[in-house]
């Protein structure tokens, strides 16, 4: 199992890098590799708390508010207070992110070309399959306070 995770880890970050240098490439400076887990669930769910958020993409809540105050100060998002609750902050997408998802979209199809190459679609449907299976346990385990005893 170890081996498995060190090579998840390792695509994870490849695809950070392969994006970043993506970003260089086409001229984007002011976000970088880490903020496209935020944008990406912003653009898909307009509207949710950064609570939302934080769950949506498996980051701790103090990294997600540090990380949307970098995309809000430069033009990419905009924090809203919730009319009930003045504390919890709804983001939305602003046009920079609309402008930004085509972009962004051929980077990681790039990506995904070069990652798949070669495997077919019955590999990718058992590997997917697996991962999900994985992913429910990790959901689970960080849910139900870890370790089984």
């Amino acid at each position: 199992m170890p081996k498995i995770m060190k090579s998840l880890n390792y695509v994870s970050r490849s695809q950070a890098m392969f994006i970043a240098d993506a970003f260089l490439r086409k001229g984007i400076v002011d976000v970088s590799a880490a903020h496209w887990p935020l944008i990406w669930s912003v653009y898909r769910a307009p509207g949710r708390s950064q609570e939302e958020i934080s769950h949506d993409i498996c980051l701790d809540k103090s990294t997600v508010a540090r990380s949307l105050v970098q995309l809000e100060e430069r033009g990419y998002i905009v924090r809203i207070p919730k009319t009930e609750d003045k504390r919890c902050l709804l983001v939305y997408p602003t046009e920079k992110i609309y402008e930004l998802v085509p972009t962004l979209r051929t980077i990681v199809s790039d990506w995904y070309d070069h990652i798949l190459d070669g495997m077919t679609d019955e590999e990718l449907e058992v590997f997917h399959s697996v991962l999900v299976r994985i992913e429910k346990n990790a959901k689970r385990a960080t849910t139900h306070g870890g370790a089984k005893t």
